[in-house]
């Protein structure tokens, strides 16, 4: 909208002065005129955009302006941050990945389940030991016993066998189930790999830093301020725009590290 407005502006003069005609001046008005109306509306859409916010963090209250958050760990958490290796972030999982834990405690528990059902069909052998005192000498009373209990199953209907192949069945379900979960494992800490790679080299490419483009701008506002022909507009633009991909890479670095920790079983504070 910045270079709609200063080439209406400019273009203003000129019609005043008789360098253009009616027609000319009202195509550029017109463009300004809709642009304006495509700036309201993002506008809108953006007051709508921070009412469903506020009414997820803090419902009835909707605050004026937008303020950056207290990132105070983010530099350190995720642009300083040095990214292992992706075959050690797997191993990390492996061991700290709260599904993966969870998979296992549960395939562990079918497991001793297993072993009890299997355990029942075999015989069962108890020793009995028993020691007793009595007021007087009856001459056939024991004071020390000792006995030895067979237990073999002899007939169980099927039902001990049902049972073993249920927990069976139970088991290599789970393990499948753990296996999937190890490859979408895999899949999703790759992909933040690469991602959190390549913002890592977007933010310190030698194109991301803002000097020249704040020179450049400086340097078109004194061109339009002596009233020479000039890129005010662009250059407040490209500098919007640059100042905006920056904001955008850094909150992407934090919420792919964010992610990626997550996967990791690692749990850190990101903002206060």
């Amino acid at each position: 909208m910045a270079v709609d407005y200063v080439t209406l502006d400019k273009e203003r003069s000129r019609f005043e002065l008789k360098q253009i005609s009616d027609i000319e001046f009202l195509a550029i008005d017109n463009k300004y005129r809709k642009t304006r109306r495509e700036r309201n509306q993002a506008l809108s859409d953006q007051r709508i955009t921070r009412q469903h916010l506020a009414q997820l963090i803090s419902p009835g209250q909707l605050s004026m302006t937008l303020e950056m958050p207290d990132l105070k760990n983010l530099h350190h958490l995720s642009i300083a941050r040095e990214l292992p290796e992706v075959e050690q972030l797997y191993e990390t999982a492996y061991k700290h990945n709260p599904r993966l834990i969870s998979k296992g405690h549960k395939l562990d528990a079918v497991r001793f389940k297993l072993d009890a059902f299997q355990a029942e069909k075999y015989p069962v052998i108890s020793a009995h030991l028993q020691a007793a005192d009595y007021g007087r000498d009856l001459g056939s009373s024991d004071k020390y016993r000792a006995g030895i209990q067979f237990k073999v199953p002899i007939y169980q209907a099927g039902q001990e066998n049902a049972k073993i192949k249920r927990a069976a069945g139970k088991v290599i379900q789970l393990e499948a189930d753990r296996l999937m979960i190890k490859r979408e494992l895999e899949q999703q800490i790759l992909e933040l790999w690469l991602k959190i790679s390549n913002l890592k080299q977007q933010f310190s490419d030698p194109d991301f830093n803002m000097e020249y483009r704040d020179l450049y701008l400086e340097r078109s506002r004194a061109l339009y301020e002596l009233e020479v022909t000039s890129d005010l507009g662009d250059a407040m633009v490209e500098l919007t725009r640059a100042q905006l991909f920056k904001t955008q890479t850094v909150f992407e670095l934090a919420v792919s590290w964010a992610r990626l920790d997550s996967l990791l079983g690692n749990l850190t504070t990101y903002y206060e």
